[in-house]
């Protein structure tokens, strides 16, 4: 949101209201989430709802155990966590357009991959919807890009961004599950 917010700022500026409305969301939502008494209120309030006092006590378990995370320090590294490999992520976007011989800074990078991936995460993994962002956005935003170039920089990033690390979770998770297999 960081980094996307910034690109909206610098290449959208008229448009930085539609990242302000989700921001506030945000930091309200960590808001509630840090007070504990107020965050334990709602939830209880949420108990007369019907169907939902079923699963009270496992909200609030939850909620326990994700106050942890959201606690100003473990909160603060994770998002520094999140915005280094973001960045690494629009520099590499960055890249992939130098190696096709176009001149485009870091800052129209970043803003092209943030917004995409913020447009994409309505779908699993950001199908079809930041593929589209990444290659459309290309095209109106890059000088002398042709449609082949935004279409096979879209792939490439994803290729190198998205589906290298889903390839290698799977071979990482089908190794534990082989394992755990011959222990039992």
């Amino acid at each position: 949101m960081a980094l996307a917010g910034m690109g909206v700022s610098t290449y959208a500026g008229d448009r930085t209201i539609y990242l302000l409305i989700p921001a506030g969301i945000i930091v309200l939502s960590l808001a509630v989430l840090a007070s504990e008494r107020l965050s334990l209120a709602i939830l209880r309030g949420l108990e007369m709802i019907p169907g939902v006092a079923k699963v009270g006590h496992k909200l609030e378990e939850m909620y326990r155990a994700m106050r942890v995370c959201v606690a100003p320090w473990p909160l603060f590294l994770c998002v520094f966590a999140s915005v280094l490999a973001w960045g690494g992520e629009c520099l590499g976007f960055q890249l992939v357009f130098r190696g096709f011989g176009l001149d485009v800074d870091l800052g129209l990078a970043t803003f092209l991959y943030a917004f995409a991936t913020v447009a994409g995460g309505a779908t699993p993994g950001g199908l079809g919807v930041a593929d589209t962002a990444l290659a459309g956005g290309a095209l109106q935003m890059v000088p002398g890009i042709t449609e082949a170039q935004a279409v096979a920089a879209a792939l490439l990033i994803r290729v190198a961004t998205l589906w290298l690390g889903e390839v290698l979770g799977a071979i990482a998770l089908l190794g534990v599950a082989g394992r755990e297999q011959k222990a039992a």
